[in-house]
């Protein structure tokens, strides 16, 4: 009698290609987003700055940095400043997006040409926030600005 050959275990490979697709992303994001995050996390244990044409720095000055920010009572306004911005920016459009998807998806309405419309509502809807927001954003920088006189 012949003894068994051991079977050869064989299987497709098709999670590499799950591999390579999602590949660049990490690629990009390692590259653009996590490199910069990191540096700047370690930049900002240390001193430097320019004094005229000399460079200052880099010193190491640990948490000072952070305890300095954290002091600053300017820090708080520009956080409310934020604040206001993002209600007076994000809450409207997320109302207007709530009530047109209820409006377009309600089906006693039977809206006619509903494509056309969910397009044209929805299409600009990038373009009107950021509109809106650089609008806010040069109101309130010349209501900080307006005392200040340029020679």
């Amino acid at each position: 009698m012949k003894a068994k050959k051991p079977k050869k275990i064989t299987s497709n490979m098709y999670a590499k290609w799950g591999y390579l697709f999602i590949a660049p992303f990490f690629i990009v994001f390692t590259l653009f987003t996590l490199i910069p995050l990191l540096s700047t996390f370690i930049y900002s244990f240390f001193e430097s700055f320019m004094d005229g044409f000399d460079q200052v720095g880099p010193n190491f000055v640990g948490l000072q940095n952070y305890i300095t920010l954290l002091t600053d009572s300017e820090l708080y306004k520009y956080l409310w400043n934020t604040f206001i911005i993002w209600i007076m920016g994000f809450l409207p459009q997320i109302i207007i997006s709530l009530l047109l998807a209820v409006w377009f998806t309600d089906i006693r309405l039977k809206l006619r040409g509903l494509q056309f419309w969910k397009t044209i509502v929805y299409m600009p809807n990038l373009v009107m926030a950021s509109a809106f927001r650089y609008a806010v954003f040069n109101f309130i920088c010349r209501q900080r600005t307006d005392h200040i006189v340029f020679n």
